[in-house]
């Protein structure tokens, strides 16, 4: 990616922001180094968490730190 290459960024639907909690204003995007999120309502910007989590796996995970809680949600099909 160049200097000049814009970055792409997209929004995630129903994602909170776990400053200031608010709803639909999560946007992700992708530099050469990292993956990032950032709130568009309050300007906080925090690393993309890369680990996936199983359904079931949350008793053997470690606790999260502050800086690392994330909500999890459940998605509906619409069809």
């Amino acid at each position: 990616m160049s200097q000049n290459t814009p970055i792409k960024k997209r929004f995630i639907a129903g994602a909170r922001c776990s400053a200031c909690q608010a709803q639909d204003k999560v946007m992700i995007f992708i530099t050469p180094d990292d993956e990032w999120i950032e709130c568009v309502d309050c300007g906080h910007i925090e690393r993309r968490p890369t680990t996936v989590v199983s359904k079931g796996s949350f008793d053997a995970m470690p606790a999260a730190t502050e800086t690392e809680q994330v909500e999890v949600v459940q998605i509906r099909s619409m069809r």
